[in-house]
């Protein structure tokens, strides 16, 4: 991810940063909040047509995009898991280093 802002998952936030890390659960309602003063980037991966193959794929558009006119309130994250134990959220900076990169 490149900027600032946070994730509401499954009615939990995720607070990130540039170089974080996100994995939206399958399935999961989610909606990105960019807080920063410039644009927000993230490189996104799906499995759409597979998805749709099984019958599983299912988007609802819950807002338009833009400026944000209500946040949820919401409880945050406090260790980047959601309620099943999944990791949702890492930062860069806890990331275990990596050797020859």
């Amino acid at each position: 991810m490149h900027g600032s802002g946070f994730s509401i998952i499954d009615e939990v936030r995720y607070d990130w940063q540039t170089g974080s890390t996100l994995v939206v659960p399958f399935g999961a309602t989610h909606q990105h909040f960019n807080t920063g003063q410039t644009t927000a980037r993230y490189f996104l991966a799906m499995s759409v047509h597979l998805e749709h193959m099984c019958g599983l794929h299912r988007h609802t558009q819950l807002a338009d995009r833009g400026a944000a006119s209500h946040v949820p309130s919401v409880p945050e994250s406090q260790n980047g898991f959601d309620a099943q134990g999944r990791r949702v959220h890492l930062y860069l900076a806890d990331a275990a280093p990596t050797r020859g990169i």
